[in-house]
Formats: C-alpha cells, structure tokens, sequence
C-alpha cells in the first residue's frame, strides 16, 4: 500500500507539475498524517522536492534524481588534498535557494554553471586562489590588514590600520563562506544567522580591541531602513562593553541612497560626506574601532574616519569589516 500511495503521489505530481498535501489528501483520500509519511519518505528518497513552508508547501518532482550517486563519483576525481581545503572553504546557494557546503557544494557551483567536464582542474584552481588569499592573513592574528588598499583607492587615508576577517569573494569563484553568509543573513534577515557570524568574529575583534588598547568603538549606519538591520543585531549578539561614538545617517532629500547603488567612486565619496554625521561627539577618544559589515570602495569607512578626525581626533582610528574586496590584493602581492 505504501509504494502505490508513493506511487501515486510522483504519478500526480509528474501530471501536475506541483501539487501541495492538501490537494494530496483530497485526491488519495488518505489522513494527512500518512500524507506526510509518504512525502518525508520520497523527500528522503530525493525522488521530489519541497518548495516554500506551511501553509504554503509546493512538491516537484527531483528533475536530478541520481545526483547522491553522481556526486559520490565526481568527488573521486578530486585530489584528497584538494577535498580537504574545499570541505573547509567552499559553500553554495544554487538559484532555487537550496544550501550545500564542501564539496557537494563545489560539485553542485561546477555542474550549475555548465563546468562538469573542467571538475578537477577547477578544484585544483579553487585550492590555488583559496590557499593564495590566505596569505594575506596576519600569521599571528585571524585578520587581513587592508589599509594599503585604501592607500591605493584614496589620496589621503584617515585609518591607521584597516582589518578585513576574510574576503567576500574570490575571483572566479565568487563569494567566500562569509561572503555568502553576510549577503544572505542581511538579505533574509536572518537572527540566527547574524548570531552565528557574530559568534565566528567576536574573538577576532576582542583580539584587535585588546591589541591596538581600542577603547572607543563605532558602528556604521546602514543606508537603507530595514524591518531588522544586519549591524544592530550584529552588535547585539557580539555584547562589546564599550563606549561607542554615535554616528548618524541624515540625508538632504527625502529618498536614502544607498552606497553599492552607486557605480561610480567619487558618487560614494559624496555620499558618505554629505550623509554620515557624528552625533554628540565626546570630548576625548584615545583609539577608536569602527565597524562595519562589508568594505568595496572604503569610501565610507575613510570618509567618516575623516570626520571623526576633524570633530575629535582620536590618537589612532582603526577599521573593521566582516568581509572586504580582493581586487588589488593579488597584484600587491606579486610586486
């Protein structure tokens, strides 16, 4: 009974083309319970796929039915070494929202992007560009030093050190572990999410707090209002116990504009020099850490650094970001 009702269940959804457990359970004429049973049994089969959450639940037929044992061939073709620095360093977010980490993950990104035949040259590239950007991580510290970028993009820098936890992305590969899960923890929402970045780089910036004696910090205000923003709950899991600087965004004409809208560098200067304000300033800082999510241009990060300059002048002001761009790194370190 239970193979023909699972029987019956792919038969309907292969004529449908999706069909929800409600639909199921008039046409069948069985408990929702069983309903369920069968569902969770082909879901474990990857013989359908689920899609959305209750109420509103969707099952498709798996077009890839097979694809546990063709990962477990693919993955054979790659070097155990390679395995190893991918299962550490590799995650995926295929377009219909599913997540793979390791090399299922590398398998998946390969096969979406129509590189099945380039499995293993590919792996090997990941490792080569994955262990090259590690270099650029302070051997005593789990930070980038950043700040020569800057030095690249701005006449005239106002941090004294700029500190990246990782890159956001790779070339070729696209967005890092961190990268993926900033974009995804501020596009979704996502509190536990943002609780788990936290937990990953609280030791890494009580380990800048302690060593650059910081006992000021200030957090960069995002552009654009969110129902729950990605930096206050950021800072509410990290429970830093400092002093913080209030820094403010005030915007002349009534639509906020945000940063990565802007394509062009001296559009982000403007921006961050006309919206970013520094509200009560205190009296005397001695090093202050600013803090913010993500770093592409570091228009925002030097322009307020250039402000709290003017208004306070702090002794040292120091950066930090989950995650920052790789452009410029790989030519820095081959000169």
């Amino acid at each position: 009974m239970n193979r023909n009702a699972q029987k019956r269940i792919l038969d309907l959804i292969t004529e449908k083309s999706q069909i929800k457990p409600h639909d199921l359970k008039n046409i069948l004429g069985i408990s929702t319970v069983s309903i369920h049973k069968h569902l969770k049994k082909l879901l474990d089969a990857k013989k359908i796929i689920r899609h959305g959450k209750p109420p509103l639940v969707f099952y498709t037929l798996n077009t890839s039915v097979g694809s546990e044992t063709l990962e477990t061939i693919e993955t054979g073709k790659i070097a155990q070494p390679d395995q190893q620095v991918i299962n550490q360093n590799f995650i995926y977010f295929t377009p219909e929202g599913e997540f793979f980490s390791g090399v299922p993950a590398f398998i998946h990104w390969v096969q979406h992007t129509g590189q099945k035949t380039h499995l293993e040259f590919l792996a090997r590239e990941f490792v080569q560009i994955r262990q090259k950007a590690d270099q650029f991580f302070d051997p005593n510290h789990a930070f980038i030093k950043a700040l020569f970028k800057l030095r690249q993009t701005f006449p005239e820098t106002f941090l004294d050190e700029l500190f990246y936890q990782d890159f956001y992305s790779l070339p070729k590969f696209g967005r890092t572990i961190l990268g993926h899960k900033v974009l995804h923890a501020k596009q979704s929402q996502n509190l536990p999410l943002i609780q788990e970045l936290a937990t990953f780089c609280r030791p890494t910036i009580l380990n800048i707090i302690g060593h650059y004696h910081v006992n000021y910090i200030g957090w960069i205000p995002h552009s654009i209002p969110r129902k729950i923003p990605f930096l206050k709950a950021f800072k509410e899991f990290l429970k830093l116990d400092y002093p913080a600087i209030n820094i403010v965004k005030a915007y002349a004409g009534e639509i906020p504009i945000a940063q990565k809208s802007l394509s062009k560098l001296e559009e982000r200067i403007e921006n961050a020099q006309k919206t970013f304000f520094i509200n009560n300033p205190p009296q005397q800082v001695d090093n202050l850490l600013l803090l913010d999510d993500a770093l592409g241009s570091g228009a925002t990060l030097n322009e307020v650094a250039r402000k709290i300059r003017h208004l306070i002048n702090p002794k040292k002001i120091y950066g930090y970001v989950i995650c920052g761009s790789y452009k410029g790194f790989e030519v820095i370190r081959e000169v």
